[in-house]
């Protein structure tokens, strides 16, 4: 999120883990088994072409790239 300011998530994370070059969001599912819609609010801190990966648990990351205009 060196790109990217973080101003919110819905549902809110039951837990967040800092690694070293990412973060883990923890969601309590409330009924195993049916999907999660789960938004991430993201403002860009500056100009140009942005690429982040979101990932599930054993899942391959998806890779997004988002270009950002003045």
């Amino acid at each position: 999120l060196d790109t990217m300011e973080l101003q919110g998530v819905v549902p809110e994370p039951e837990q967040v883990e800092a690694r070293a070059d990412h973060l883990i969001f923890v969601f309590r599912l409330e009924q195993p088994g049916q999907p999660l819609q789960i938004t991430f609010n993201l403002q860009p801190i500056r100009v140009g072409a942005h690429t982040l990966q979101l990932g599930l648990d054993g899942a391959e990351p998806l890779r997004v790239t988002q270009l950002v205009y003045p």
